[in-house]
């Protein structure tokens, strides 16, 4: 592929997304179907800015010049006005997604959220075993659920509970930690919040190769406080048909959420045909729902119904017919996942390492202190913050 082709490609993929940008489909819905929202504008410059600071926190990269730490500073003070109000919570993104992947994780308040779990899941052991004895063997590519076998043995099970509890409490720290509170220099701190996620990262980059039609906004939605991590699904609309409904989170076995499945899906089928079809005027998408502590389902966000958007619980290559067609099926985990005590072995440690490593790299202020003193230049210091 030529440079030309591969802008070409850029061009063609970041128009087929704009859609399903916060801005494009927010006024569909508008704040009785989905979080307040407030949008700040970044400009072409900021973005390139943004990522310059990023290559230098985890790259080792020059800082960004003195021209980009200024256009830092603006972008913070017009985030300012709408963060620094105090009482309010924010959940902050970008218009393609959220830094899910970022932030501090509390280890004090992950072992605290794993004593919990741990009770949860030692609760719910012998009800878990009547259904494993009850249940045909099923295979992952078969259906997608997860059944093993009643006779286990007793160290593997004790292992499965281990391991689910403890994707539990790390899934439940990872949402805590979305949530930004305001109040004085909050707008600072969700730029760093920012340019501490790769996720932020790819986006910042595919909007900026695709630079004609470059569009991008900080997105800052109001915390709902009645929200859970556990009560997010995925639905997967096709010619205008809901066709499959997921749960978001396709680690954990949630079995509180499993014993709700016919109500859950009964009020999510019923919200989208009443409330949600009338209101966008696409044919296919994937929507994401929130089931909130009250009973009241909300739309959290649209993404394009593509491959590059996550699956959940069913899998593009395997489950496509499903996906595009009709019968209907809701898909939540009736066991825990075989793999899941591997994944949490390797990943989590990883990622509260990672998490540490972050709290020493660079922040606005000082990237301020650089230039502090200097005379206006285009040329960045080099050296890293420690």
């Amino acid at each position: 592929m030529t440079s030309s082709q591969f802008h070409d490609h850029k061009v063609q993929q970041r128009k087929e997304h704009l859609p399903f940008d916060v801005e494009s489909w927010y006024d569909w819905l508008g704040a009785g179907h989905t979080f307040a929202t407030h949008f700040v504008e970044v400009s072409l410059a900021e973005a390139q800015a943004l990522l310059r600071w990023y290559h230098h926190r985890y790259n080792s990269r020059d800082a960004p010049a003195s021209e980009q730490v200024r256009a830092l500073v603006e972008l913070r003070d017009r985030l300012t006005p709408i963060l620094d109000e105090a009482g309010k919570d924010w959940f902050i993104r970008l218009s393609s997604r959220s830094p899910k992947d970022a932030g501090f994780l509390d280890k004090s308040m992950f072992e605290e959220e794993l004593e919990r779990w741990r009770k949860v899941m030692q609760e719910d052991a012998e009800h878990l075993n009547a259904r494993r004895s009850q249940a045909d063997q099923r295979s992952e590519e078969a259906d997608g659920t997860y059944h093993h076998p009643p006779d286990m043995d007793r160290e593997k099970a004790d292992k499965l509970l281990e391991a689910n509890a403890q994707m539990l409490a790390f899934s439940q720290i990872t949402w805590e930690n979305q949530k930004t509170k305001g109040g004085p220099a909050t707008s600072g701190a969700v730029l760093e919040h920012l340019v501490s996620s790769e996720r932020v990262l790819v986006d910042l980059v595919e909007a900026t190769e695709a630079e004609e039609l470059f569009s991008m906004k900080i997105i800052a939605r109001q915390w709902e406080p009645t929200l859970r991590h556990d009560f997010e699904f995925r639905g997967f609309v096709n010619n205008g048909q809901l066709n499959a409904l997921s749960q978001y989170n396709h680690y954990c076995y949630f079995p509180h959420v499993l014993r709700e499945k016919a109500a859950l899906e009964k009020s999510i089928v019923k919200y989208w045909q009443t409330e949600i079809k009338p209101r966008i005027p696409l044919d296919s998408y994937v929507v994401d729902f929130a089931v909130l502590s009250d009973g009241r389902v909300t739309v959290v966000e649209l993404n394009p119904f593509k491959t590059t958007t996550g699956a959940c619980l069913f899998s593009w290559s395997h489950h496509r017919e499903i996906l595009e067609s009709r019968p209907f099926e809701f898909r939540i985990h009736e066991d825990i996942v075989p793999q899941l005590p591997n994944y949490v072995e390797h990943a989590l440690p990883e990622a509260f390492r990672q998490s540490a490593k972050d709290e020493s790299l660079a922040s606005l202020s000082d990237l301020q202190r650089l230039y502090a003193g200097e005379s206006q230049t285009s040329s960045p210091p080099r050296c890293s913050i420690q």
